[in-house]
Formats: C-alpha cells, structure tokens, sequence
C-alpha cells in the first residue's frame, strides 16, 4: 500500500485547511500520515511521497528545517514540492530574481535592519514616505514592520532574526484592494481566493483579522500570476500567487511554495484536482 507523509507543525499537525485533501487522500486508499516535521521521524522514512504542508514553524529554525528536508533527500524520500524549490523559496530574495525576469514587484530593496540610519537613508533616496521592512526569512507576518519616515524618531530597536531584510515601498491601496491568492497545481491554474483585510488594518495575514473567500479572476490576471512560475523548468506540484490586482495589472507580493493554504474548505473540489496529481506521481 503506498505511504503518503504531511508534513505540518507541532501547534498544528492537523490543519483544518487540508482536512478535504486528507479526506480524499484516504478514499483514494492511500495509507496517511500526518504530523510535524521535527516530530517523529519514522513515518516521514517509510513514505513514499513527503507533502510539505502545514510546517508554519520553520521560520524560527530555518537552517534545521533545510536540514529536515536535506536528510530526507539522502534517504531518497520523495518530496514535493522539490527540495530545491523549497530552499530557494526559504529565502524572500527570490523576489529580486523574479523581477529580473520582468515581474512586476513593489519597489525593493535589501538592507541591514539593525540600522535605522541605512533604512531611512534607503527610503529618502527613493522618495518613499512610507515602506514596510520584512526579514528575508519570514512567515505569517512575524517581524514585519511598517515604517513612516515623519515618525523616525520613534522607530524601535527591532529584533529581525536575519542579517537582512526587505525593505518594500508601502503599497497604500492594499487595505481596500485586499490580496488576490491564486493556485496553481502542477503549473496550472486551479482557483482564485480574496483575502480581505480588517478594517483600519495592514496586514493580510490571518493572524491580524483577515478573511478570504472564492473569487474569479481574468485570463489576463491568470497569465501574469503564472509568469511567476516560469524560472522552473518544471512547475510545482502546488503554488500559491500571492499579489495585488490593479487595473488589471498583477503585482506579486509572494510565491509561496512550502506551506501555503490552498483554499480547500472555500474549493473542495481542488482536493480531487490535486489528488489526481498524486495518482499520476504515484503511479
């Protein structure tokens, strides 16, 4: 019988947002387990494919979770998504090289988060009032900071826990905008989601109040969303486009390739869709 592994988190080793994708999973007679990734062991060895999930840890022990991930290469587990698709998607930077492909991004660059000095010299120079500071290592939001240069001299000591971070200019229109997620499985598109920011928030994570739902999107949005994923001579078995919609026009805030919700309790169905893609790796 074939062993499939998701791979989560020891807060959340049942993520209600794959409980669809468990649930098919199982009536396709696949043998399922689901726990976190610096749990046991055991099972994550005996599978015959690893789903990297629900690990919204990793951010606080990257280079144990590049470890993680390495070891289980050695051993010749299968993983998807690809390993080097997961470490090249660890770090945020990723950003500057999808822009050199002709992406449209917000306005970034790397700096030293330790030194406000740099940081506000970086935003003067490029006329931003505003900017949001993230480290290049990050997830749900953690350590993220949005920066008003009028409010300087109330900036904090800031405890970002990598040796850089990004520096974007502040998109002023996301919190009526909201951001656009799409989905794709094995490159191709699958559904679209909108999250809502709460009111007199920033912030789309869900930990700051945000809600999402189902929503459709153009052929146009579509193929700009997929440029994304063009630097792969081989698409993912899943991505999530994350971006803001703007007369028609994509800016991409993140590709997410490790640990993104999906959408299935909105899309139930994308569970049978990725689960084909299963049957076909498996087969």
């Amino acid at each position: 019988m074939t062993n499939i592994a998701i791979a989560t988190c020891r807060e959340w080793p049942f993520p209600a947002g794959d409980d669809p994708l468990r649930r098919e999973v199982r009536a396709r007679g696949y043998t399922l387990y689901s726990g976190p990734w610096n749990g046991a062991q055991q099972p994550f060895h005996e599978a015959d494919l690893v789903l990297i999930r629900g690990c919204w840890d990793y951010y606080k022990t990257p280079q144990a979770f590049l470890a993680w991930i390495a070891a289980l290469a050695d051993r010749s587990v299968r993983i998807r998504n690809r390993p080097e698709m997961l470490r090249w998607n660890l770090d945020k930077r990723y950003l500057l090289e999808l822009k050199e492909l002709g992406i449209t991004i917000p306005e970034t660059v790397v700096v030293d988060p330790k030194s406000n000095d740099t940081v506000l010299e970086e935003m003067t120079t490029r006329g931003w009032t505003q900017a949001v500071l993230k480290p290049t290592i990050g997830q749900s939001g953690h350590f993220v900071e949005r920066l008003d240069v009028e409010r300087f001299e109330m900036w904090p000591e800031r405890s970002i826990p990598t040796p850089q971070a990004l520096l974007q200019e502040f998109q002023i229109d996301i919190s009526s905008l909201g951001e656009t997620m799409l989905v794709f499985f094995g490159g191709h598109f699958s559904h679209a989601l909108q999250r809502k920011i709460a009111p007199g928030e920033w912030r789309s994570n869900s930990q700051y109040g945000s809600s999402r739902e189902r929503c459709e999107v153009s052929s146009n949005i579509v193929k700009q969303a997929q440029r994304a994923l063009s630097i792969f001579a081989r698409p993912p078995l899943y991505a999530r486009v994350d971006g803001l919609v703007k007369d028609e026009q994509f800016v991409l805030m993140e590709l997410e390739l490790i640990e993104p919700e999906l959408g299935f309790r909105e899309v139930p169905e994308a569970a049978m869709t990725f689960c084909n893609l299963l049957d076909e790796l498996l087969r």
